[in-house]
């Protein structure tokens, strides 16, 4: 029962830091650069040389935004991590305990309906 306990409080732990890290946002960024780069290169009206400009420009901004991604991706799922990995080395329960814990089918469905209301919230 500890695991359960835990694994909702990792996945708090999670959103939160997803919302603190604008994770999201800078997700969508991301995507609306990548739509305007195509924009840029299905343009009839664009000379190409200031095509191959403007697309240089943004792969240099989505790589630098892919960098960015990785970086607080790695940072939201390093904590979660850390807090299982906490009660498990404090004895609340086993590994074995937390991974049957987190594949059992009406746990997973429970956790994805309170992540998805969670990040409703957090607009």
């Amino acid at each position: 029962m500890v695991s359960y306990l835990f694994l909702l409080l990792a996945l708090f732990v999670f959103m939160v830091i997803l919302d603190r890290l604008r994770l999201v946002t800078k997700v969508k960024r991301c995507i609306a650069e990548t739509g305007t780069a195509v924009a840029v290169m299905r343009a009839a009206d664009i000379r190409e040389e200031d095509k191959e400009r403007a697309i240089r420009r943004a792969t240099l901004r989505m790589g630098g935004a892919f960098l960015d991604i990785l970086a607080r991706s790695a940072a939201a799922l390093s904590a979660p991590a850390a807090l299982i990995w906490a009660g498990i080395a404090a004895g609340f329960y086993s590994s074995a305990e937390a991974l049957a814990a987190a594949s059992e089918p009406f746990f997973l469905i429970a956790l994805t309906v309170l992540a998805v209301v969670m990040l409703g919230f957090a607009r």
